[in-house]
Formats: C-alpha cells, sequence, structure tokens
C-alpha cells in the first residue's frame, strides 16, 4: 500500500508541475516554439546527463546482473505492445497506424524517469535507462515503420545513435571501471540531470494545454489505444513479474515505466510520417492519455501492491 501512496504523490507532484506549464503556455510566458526548444533541449542533452548519472556508481555485479533482467522486461514488454496493438488495430486507417504506436511507446522519459526516481530512488533510474535505450532502437526502427508503413525512412543510424545510447556509451564504462567523473564535472551533469523532471513536466503540460481536450475524448478508438498502453500492457507485465523472483527495484521500475502514458514523440513521428489526419489522432491520443495516467498509474501500482500482500 505504502507503494501505491508513494506513486500517487510522484503523479501529483508531476500534475502540479504540467499545471505549471500548462499555466505558462495560457498567459503566453511559454511559446509553442519555446516548448518544442525544450523538450529537445530536454531530449538531446538532459536526458544523457541522467543516464550518465545514474551511472555513477561502484561497480556490482548484482546490479549488472539486474540491468540484464530489466533489458528482458524491457524487450518483452514491447513485444507484448507490439502483439497487442497489431491484433486490436488491423487496418491502417482512420488513424490505426498512429494509435498502433500509442498502445506501444510509453513516455519512459519525461514521465518514466522522473516517476521511477521519486518513487524509486536512483538504483530505478538506472533499469529506467535500460529500458530507455531498448525504448530508443524499437522506437526509430519499428516506431517510424509502423506510422510510414514501411522500411524507407528508416535511418539506422538512429536505432545506435540516439539520446539513450550515448548516455549508456559514455555512463556504462564508467560503471564497469567504478570510474567517478571529476567533482566539478559531477556536480555539473548533476545539475543538468535535475532539470529532467521539472523541464519534461512544464513541456508535456504545454502540449497538454495546446491540445483540444473536449476532442480528445470523443473518439472510442483512442480509449482502446490508451487502455491497451496504459492498463493491458502493464497487467500482463505484472503477471510475468510476479511469477519469477525478480529483484523487488527492478520489478516496480518497470512496471511504472510500463504504466506511463503514450509517448510524447507521437505527435513528432506522426508529424515527419504521417498525414494531418494521423497528427491530428496523435494530439488527441496523447491529450487523453496523459490526463487518464493520472489515475492509471496509481491504479497499476495499487494493483501490485494488493498482490504483493495477497501473495507474500
Amino acid at each position: 500500500m505504502n507503494t501505491a501512496l508513494i506513486v500517487l504523490g510522484q503523479v501529483f507532484i508531476i500534475l502540479i508541475l504540467m499545471a505549471v506549464g500548462a499555466a505558462a503556455y495560457k498567459t503566453k510566458m511559454i511559446s509553442e516554439k519555446a516548448a518544442d526548444d525544450m523538450a529537445a533541449f530536454a531530449l538531446k542533452i538532459v536526458t544523457p546527463c541522467v543516464i550518465i548519472q545514474a551511472f555513477q556508481i561502484d561497480f556490482d555485479p548484482h546490479k549488472l546482473f539486474n540491468m540484464l533482467i530489466a533489458a528482458i522486461l524491457s524487450i518483452l514488454t514491447h513485444i507484448v505492445g507490439i502483439v497487442l496493438a497489431k491484433l486490436f488495430f488491423r487496418e491502417d486507417t482512420d488513424g490505426n497506424k498512429v494509435r498502433r504506436f500509442a498502445a506501444i511507446y510509453s513516455n519512459c522519459g519525461f514521465m518514466g524517469i522522473p516517476l521511477i526516481q521519486g518513487a524509486v530512488g536512483n538504483e530505478g533510474v538506472l533499469y529506467a535507462c535500460v529500458y530507455l535505450v531498448v525504448f530508443q532502437a524499437l522506437m526509430w526502427s519499428h516506431g517510424v515503420m509502423t506510422i510510414k508503413g514501411g522500411f524507407k525512412s528508416i535511418k539506422p543510424y538512429k536505432i545506435f545513435v540516439n539520446a539513450g545510447t550515448i548516455g549508456i556509451a559514455v555512463g556504462l564504462p564508467l560503471f564497469f571501471f567504478s570510474v567517478k567523473l571529476p567533482d566539478v564535472l559531477s556536480q555539473a551533469v548533476g545539475h543538468i540531470a535535475n532539470l529532467n523532471t521539472p523541464l519534461a513536466m512544464i513541456v508535456s503540460g504545454v502540449y497538454v494545454a495546446k491540445s483540444d481536450i473536449k476532442k480528445a475524448f470523443t473518439r472510442p478508438k483512442n480509449y482502446l489505444s490508451v487502455s491497451l498502453r496504459q492498463i493491458i500492457v502493464p497487467l500482463i507485465m505484472m503477471a510475468v513479474i510476479l511469477a519469477f523472483p525478480i529483484n523487488p527495484t527492478v520489478a516496480l521500475s518497470i512496471l511504472l515505466i510500463a504504466a506511463c502514458p503514450v509517448a510524447s514523440s507521437v505527435t513528432l513521428f506522426a508529424a515527419l510520417y504521417g498525414s494531418a489526419r494521423d497528427l491530428e489522432c496523435a494530439g488527441r491520443t496523447l491529450t487523453l492519455s496523459n490526463i487518464l495516467s493520472l489515475a492509471t498509474i496509481p491504479l497499476i501500482a495499487l494493483i501490485y501492491a494488493k498482490l504483493l500482500e495477497i501473495l507474500g
């Protein structure tokens, strides 16, 4: 029960930060262009710093083993999402390509890492970073193919060169050899990494504020996509996690990140590779997902906590 309350508290903190972003946009303190620039900065600069900071710990074989388990669970989470999305959205019409993407890819960077950092701690961020690398590799390959409907727009270098892999490339050797950054550099990286939660949530608040919230609630298919992303996939992963003796920090980290709302990049991918209708569908699905996540994330945490009590 304590876990669910902690998660609920973190969700409310996120809600407050998003409300600040929404208010700043509505009062014209932050423009849409400024929000886009902030999002790019968060993705390209802040995310690698978060990952590097997470790896600033002494090498521990147990943590390395847990990272491998986190990688397996991360891959499995995406496979479950891919299978279910294809099953429920067979046709490529009426925004279904976007809904497939939305059902598979979670907001693991912008919302996942801040949520896990608050609810689980820095060790949880380490496993969230593993999920982020899997997410980035699949999103820039399978994700592009999902929206575009083919392989032509896939850029292979983006599968291997992105914010997640850059952070891992720097942080992993430091972890293996237990190398600590010089104090001045470490503090600088830490300060940038600490921007992740407020910056990401304020930007998310701007995106929600500029969406047509009323229209977001009018398409039943959007509810199905969001339900797959935030309820069905997490429940399936919960069953898998409870079936095996998995480290509790790894289990909760992967479960929470699997329960996060739709990836904010759904709008970017719809704009780059989809149609105007796809972009409209992406904006509505993203808005619906963010709003409903305020209830679904604590719900998943509560169910998990209850099952842990029952199973002993």
